[in-house]
């Protein structure tokens, strides 16, 4: 069951939307889709305690002065959708998407109403703005430059197991960022002496028909990327990788940290903090087109252990020394 934060219900936005002063009584609105499956609740995982610990830092507290409106996805490209109609209809003073399914999905419902993107890997590729510096749009906030990664997970991948020679790239169609990433991925595999072998997943059924597939032929390693749906099920990947003894890749710390081999990627909490900047400049009249769009300033690389001693890999000394984070 969803929980929906709201307090007031205000007039129309604009891409330049109201000041709110903190001595007036009005409530700004602002509403999430969110791509996680439960709207935080009691127990908020940290990329909502660092969003709104930094509201709060800008005189912004729920109850107070802003309204919180949350929907959860779940990755679902129907939730997604059904979602960004009802937050568009409520017309509040700012959306806040995360990745790019949701982005997208907001995106096609209003063109007013600013949108604080988060953790989208290509948002020129996907056309939600017309450059970093000057989106143009009604669309900025901040993307995890996953797009410009699509060679890395390959590279890491060989420096783990030289030698081998094709590795299965799992991806969601339905996701801009992921599909832009697996051509990259396709692109760049020659360069580095590979074969991708293309895995397009877009529900839990699809997952589990590819595994079946790939399990009576498969692969040398595994590059995930990062989804809403394969990160929900990355117990299932985690478990096939074992059972077959790959190694395998993404671009998303906690699934490194939850049985994946090994992950490059921003710090996604340090994004969320970020993205209250946003949130607070639009409520007090800033123009999202004006609002140049930040890349990431803090990366990690995670290293499972445990894994690289189930699947019977030595993980050469020059790679732990470059781990930002080793899990024992």
């Amino acid at each position: 069951m969803r929980r929906r934060w709201f307090i007031a219900s205000l007039g129309a936005a604009l891409l330049a939307p109201p000041r709110f002063g903190s001595t007036q009584s009005r409530v700004a609105q602002a509403a999430f889709l969110l791509s996680v499956s439960e709207v935080p609740s009691r127990d908020p995982p940290p990329f909502w305690q660092a969003l709104v610990s930094g509201l709060r830092e800008r005189g912004w507290e729920e109850g107070r002065n802003i309204a919180f409106q949350v929907r959860a996805s779940g990755g679902s490209d129907e939730r997604n959708h059904k979602f960004a109609a009802e937050l568009a209809g409520l017309q509040p003073n700012v959306i806040v998407t995360a990745g790019s399914q949701a982005t997208q999905a907001v995106r096609q419902q209003t063109s007013t109403i600013p949108i604080v993107m988060i953790g989208t890997g290509d948002p020129l590729g996907a056309g939600f703005i017309a450059s970093l510096a000057r989106p143009g749009g009604n669309i900025t906030g901040l993307t995890n430059q996953l797009g410009d990664m699509a060679g890395k997970g390959l590279q890491i991948l060989k420096e783990f197991r030289p030698g081998i020679s094709r590795v299965g790239f799992l991806w969601n169609p339905n996701d801009p960022g992921s599909s832009l990433g697996a051509q990259r991925a396709l692109a760049t595999a020659p360069q580095q002496g590979l074969e991708v072998q293309s895995i397009p997943i877009k529900t839990r059924e699809d997952l589990d028909t590819a595994l079946s597939a790939l399990a009576r032929n498969p692969p040398e390693a595994l590059d995930v990327h990062p989804t809403p749906i394969l990160s929900q099920n990355r117990d299932v990947i985690v478990a096939f990788a074992l059972q077959h003894r790959l190694p395998s890749f993404t671009t998303s710390a906690s699934m490194a940290r939850d049985g994946v081999l090994a992950s490059y990627a921003p710090d996604g909490v340090d994004l969320w903090r970020r993205a209250a900047d946003y949130v607070d400049r639009i409520l007090k009249g800033a123009n999202p087109a004006e609002l140049p769009v930040e890349q990431p300033t803090k990366f990690q690389f995670v290293i499972n252990l445990k894994t690289a001693r189930a699947i019977g890999l030595e993980i050469p000394p020059s790679l732990l020394a470059r781990a930002d984070d080793v899990i024992e």
